[in-house]
């Protein structure tokens, strides 16, 4: 993500990962459930911060070694066009508002809270899982 298109400056965080994952898709006979899960264990458990165990890095290190060759990322997804209508909302480049206008369009009413969940959680929140 290009931190030009992040709506609020905490959300420039994002701009950091080579991937973003809010839409991943794979043949699953590419990889086997077993090794999928053993290589996030692995980033997990080895992860020197908090920040070395998030997905983004593990679907990188992925990318780069099991489907090395073989991925195709969509920038339009974390880089919509200026001025253009957005194919994908995220809640790093999209507002509250554009996620009501579109709800309301589909016939659903609702509040839309697109703060980071940090800081809707508080000490709650955990930045990945617990992963045994």
């Amino acid at each position: 993500m290009d931190p030009r298109n992040a709506v609020r400056p905490m959300v420039r965080f994002y701009s950091q990962f080579n991937v973003l994952t809010d839409c991943v898709a794979w043949r699953t006979e590419s990889i086997t459930p077993g090794q999928l899960l053993s290589h996030y264990q692995q980033r997990v458990w080895g992860a020197k911060d908090a920040n070395g165990g998030l997905v983004e890095h593990a679907w990188d290190e992925l990318i780069k070694t099991h489907f090395a060759g073989r991925s195709m990322p969509v920038g339009e997804l974390a880089n919509p066009t200026p001025m253009q209508i957005k194919k994908y909302l995220r809640k790093a480049s999209a507002l509250d508002s554009e996620y009501r206008r579109f709800a309301e369009e589909m016939g659903v009413e609702g509040l839309f809270d697109t703060r980071e969940w940090n800081v809707i959680e508080g000490h709650r929140y955990l930045c990945r899982p617990v992963v045994v």
